[in-house]
C-alpha cells in the first residue's frame, strides 16, 4: 500500500506541475457517484477521538458519509474514510476520481489496503509561507504584518485569515492560517468562494445565525487522481446566504 500512495504521489507531482493555477479549479455540482472498497469493508460512523486534528472532513457530491482528508508533504491530497475491515477499526486511504459526463462531475471513490492508514506529523505538508505582493495579493484581501498571511472581513464582521504557501513542485496556494502560518496537513482554500461571504459596499453586518455558531462549511480544494483541483465544502452547514441577505 506504501508503495502504491508513494508512486501515485510521484505521479500527481510530475502532473500538476503542467496543470493550471489555482483560481482556475473545477467546481462541482451534487450528482450520482459511486464508491468502491475491498470486499468486507463496514463503513462506521467516526467519534471526535477517532479523528486527528490535522484532517479535514470535506464532503463528497453523492457519497453520503463524510470523507477525511490531508495534504502530505508531496502536496497530494490523501482521502480517508473510516470504517472496518476484517476486525481492523480506523481510517482507511482511499483515491478520488472525478470524470466529466454531460457538464457534470461523477466521483468515485475507491477505498484500498487491508489495514488502518497510519499517519505522524512527519507526513504532513508544511508549506512555507510566501511573501505576497501586488500580484499576489487577491483582490478585496488586506495584507497582515506576517509573511504571506492576509485576511478579509465577511458579512458577519468576522476576520478570515489565509496565508500564501509553497510546498515544492506545487503551485502556490492560500491555505488556513495558523499562528501566522499555513496549517500543517491542511486543505487549500478555495479563494473563489470566499467571495460569497463578502460585504457589499454600502450594506450592513448581518448577525451570525445561531445555527452556524459553531462554524459553517467552507470550500476547500483536493487533488483527484487525474491531478486535478477540484472545489468541495468543509463537512458543516452550509450558510443559505439568500436567507441571509
Amino acid at each position: 500500500m506504501k508503495f502504491f500512495r508513494n508512486l501515485l504521489a510521484m505521479v500527481l507531482c510530475i502532473m500538476t506541475l503542467f496543470v493550471l493555477p489555482v483560481q482556475a479549479v473545477i467546481s462541482v455540482q451534487d450528482t450520482d457517484s459511486g464508491i468502491s472498497a475491498p470486499k468486507g469493508f463496514e463503513t462506521l460512523k467516526a467519534t471526535k477521538k477517532n479523528i486527528d486534528q490535522a484532517l479535514t472532513s470535506i464532503r463528497i457530491p453523492g457519497i453520503e458519509d463524510p470523507v477525511y482528508a490531508y495534504t502530505d508533504k508531496s502536496g497530494a491530497t490523501i482521502f480517508l474514510v473510516f470504517g472496518k475491515l476484517n476486525d481492523k477499526k480506523g481510517l482507511f486511504e482511499a483515491t478520488l476520481s472525478a470524470e466529466e459526463h454531460d457538464d457534470t462531475r461523477i466521483f468515485a471513490l475507491h477505498i484500498f489496503g487491508e489495514k488502518p492508514h497510519k499517519f505522524t506529523s512527519k507526513d504532513l505538508g508544511k508549506p512555507k509561507a510566501v511573501k505576497l505582493n501586488a500580484a499576489t495579493l487577491p483582490e478585496s484581501y488586506r495584507k497582515t504584518s506576517k509573511p504571506g498571511v492576509c485576511y478579509f472581513t465577511n458579512l458577519f464582521n468576522q476576520k478570515e485569515y489565509r496565508v500564501l504557501g509553497r510546498i515544492e513542485g506545487r503551485p502556490d496556494v492560500f491555505y488556513p492560517a495558523s499562528y501566522g502560518k499555513p496549517k500543517a496537513g491542511s486543505l487549500p482554500i478555495d479563494m473563489a468562494k470566499d467571495a460569497e461571504r463578502f460585504k457589499l459596499e454600502g450594506a450592513k453586518y448581518i448577525t451570525l445565525p445561531k445555527e452556524y455558531k459553531s462554524g459553517y462549511a467552507t470550500a476547500v480544494l483536493v487533488l483527484t487522481s487525474q491531478a486535478e483541483w477540484v472545489s468541495l465544502m468543509t463537512d458543516k452547514p452550509e450558510l443559505d446566504l439568500a436567507k441571509l441577505k
